[in-house]
């Protein structure tokens, strides 16, 4: 009977998972992530080295889309997941709390956004659970060093099994055994990067292929930023960690409501009654978690606590274990109202392209071998994306000059390109908001035997953060519009006017802390750049076509642009193209 259930549950999940998954690569580092896992390249710290090898070899598949074949290594391991909840459970439940714990994992919406996502988060908590379920039933110390050390390349919440490694292997002999063979084999993972940073891949953070140059990887340099406007890395904070646990509650409040936050305490008492092994392995697991979250702050922290929340799903199961033979009608109730909760937001994901159609719109207006320069996060995620992955315009060079501007790897690391890309060695100041405008002309004039263009984010935002002037001033150059990027140009022309407009950003969706944020990001770059390139086609005297961007911008970005703006140039334009029928 067991068998029969775990069999029609992982059909059951994996249908809805393909029928749900996003159209396009998802935002913030998943671009990055692809990138990496394709080209076999090394991004952001730690490097993920399981992840990526894993994940190449889901790229190698002669069966669907590059971008299907990497949702896989997030859609398996979360079916993964939700069978050792389920395993877990009914090892000291009946079989309705845990297919309610299964259920209920498989479909809460921190889980679910990333089920289809291309990170590294389901193959990691895929890791922990099984890692747990070989320690508290199998006891196979050489598959549990193996295991151990893989979860070692993954995401750094991987750390919080640990705890409980020690606390179930208690004799020396055992530990020894486990933490040598983890040990070696996480070695022999994380030789992948050093070894593949020889070769100068496109994408290649840090270039850790010296011993220092490698430490300094590994430990996260370069992530670590505190401002006013911004945090991340390592705080040591007791504010930040007391926000934390703040943001778990919150989390389970808004994402498993109330009742399985009673239900999972009550649970938990139940389980430390009849099972205080597997009660404290479940609740170290819950404290290094949060623990882990509130010491390194980061913008995925709600992602990384979907472990904590899954510890209280369990608990939860071991509650409605002891509600009887009608716990199944709570249950399903329980269900129900996650999947009502959570489906509205998973479709409109589901639905979402806008990552591709922001990358098609720029790059159809580029010349042949042209170099793009833009920054921040959305711009280098997304063309690392199109340059390693969909090969989007390959002969485009795409250069992140915030991160050239700043770090001295990527800069040399140019060099080895066969882009015929020239560099420089000079070292930033950081002493004036002029700086960088001088930078990126000074890599323009030695590459000037190409089209250089500039994306409208660095015409916008500033590269401190507490400046007040946008990143790219001109100073030699002047602009040209050419779609939804500007063409640097030494001419006559007078330049083009870039203004910096006030962005309506609404709040934040509790559930979506860190989607939400990218997709601000690409929503209001993306909608700036069709507006401006409206504003140029109308100056042309080409109604049509500029109503046309105007009208996409709206769409593009509904709440967070000023709609009062755009909708009267929508009018306006709309009037002109009118009268030129006339």
């Amino acid at each position: 009977m067991k068998k029969l259930i775990v069999i029609v549950l992982v059909l059951v999940i994996g249908i809805l998972y393909f029928l749900t998954l996003p159209k396009g690569i998802g935002f913030g580092d998943s671009g990055t992530m692809a990138a990496a896992v394709v080209s076999l390249g090394i991004p952001h710290p730690p490097g993920f080295p399981t992840y990526l090898l894993l994940g190449h070899l889901f790229s190698l598949l002669p069966i669907g889309s590059m971008l299907w074949r990497l949702q896989l290594v997030s859609i398996l391991p979360a079916i993964g997941i939700v069978m050792l909840v389920f395993m877990i459970v009914s090892k000291s439940s009946r079989l309705v709390p845990a297919l309610f714990s299964a259920l209920l994992t498989a479909f809460f919406y921190g889980f679910l956004s990333q089920a289809g996502n291309v990170e590294s988060y389901m193959l990691t908590n895929f890791f922990i659970f099984g890692l747990i379920w070989l320690a508290l039933y199998k006891k196979h110390l050489v598959i549990i060093g193996l295991a151990l050390g893989l979860a070692a390349g993954l995401n750094p919440i991987g750390v919080v099994i640990l705890p409980v490694l020690l606390y179930l292997f208690k004799k020396s002999k055992e530990r020894l055994i486990i933490l040598s063979i983890s040990g070696i084999t996480a070695i022999l993972v994380y030789m992948y990067l050093p070894i593949r940073a020889l070769a100068h891949p496109f994408l290649n953070w840090g270039n850790p292929q010296t011993i220092s140059s490698f430490i300094k990887y590994i430990t996260g340099s370069g992530l670590n930023i505190s401002s006013d406007a911004f945090i991340n890395g390592f705080v040591g904070s007791f504010k930040w960690f007391i926000f934390a646990w703040g943001r778990f509650f919150y989390l389970a409040w808004t994402q498993l409501s109330l009742f399985i936050i009673v239900l999972s305490f009550f649970g938990g008492w139940q389980l430390w009654k009849k099972n205080r092994t597997k009660f404290w392995v479940f609740i170290m697991i819950l404290l290094a978690n949060v623990s882990v979250a509130g010491i390194y702050i980061s913008g995925n922290q709600d992602i990384w606590l979907i472990t904590s929340l899954i510890v209280l799903i369990i608990f939860a199961g071991e509650g409605l274990n002891q509600l009887g033979k009608n716990g199944w009608i709570v249950g399903l109730i329980a269900v129900a109202i996650i999947v009502w909760f959570s489906a509205p937001k998973i479709l409109e994901r589901s639905k979402t392209n806008i990552s591709e159609q922001y990358l098609s719109d720029i790059y159809q207006y580029l010349p042949n071998n042209s170099i793009l320069i833009g920054g921040g996060e959305t711009f280098n995620a997304l063309t690392l994306y199109a340059h390693e992955v969909i090969k989007i315009r390959p002969d485009v060079t795409p250069i992140d000059m915030t991160i050239f501007y700043g770090q001295e790897w990527y800069r040399n690391n140019l060099k080895y390109q066969p882009i015929n890309i020239k560099s420089t060695n000079q070292i930033p100041k950081f002493s004036d908001d002029l700086e960088f405008s001088r930078t990126l002309e000074t890599f323009a004039n030695l590459n000037s035997n190409r089209p250089i263009f500039v994306t409208g984010y660095l015409l916008t935002q500033p590269i401190y953060a507490n400046s007040l002037l946008p990143a790219y001033i001109p100073q030699t150059y002047h602009l040209q519009q050419k779609g939804l990027v500007y063409q640097l140009a030494k001419t006559d022309m007078p330049p083009i006017e870039i203004k910096k407009y006030p962005l309506a950003i609404t709040s934040i969706n509790y559930q979506e802390n860190n989607y939400r944020k990218a997709l601000n990001l690409i929503s209001m770059e993306y909608s700036f750049a069709l507006e401006k390139a409206g504003d140029y086609l109308l100056n042309l005297g080409k109604e049509k076509e500029a109503f046309d961007r105007y009208a996409k911008a709206m769409q593009v970005a509904p709440q967070y642009f000023d709609q009062n703006r755009l909708k009267e140039k929508v009018v306006k334009t709309d009037k002109l193209e009118d009268r030129s029928k006339n």
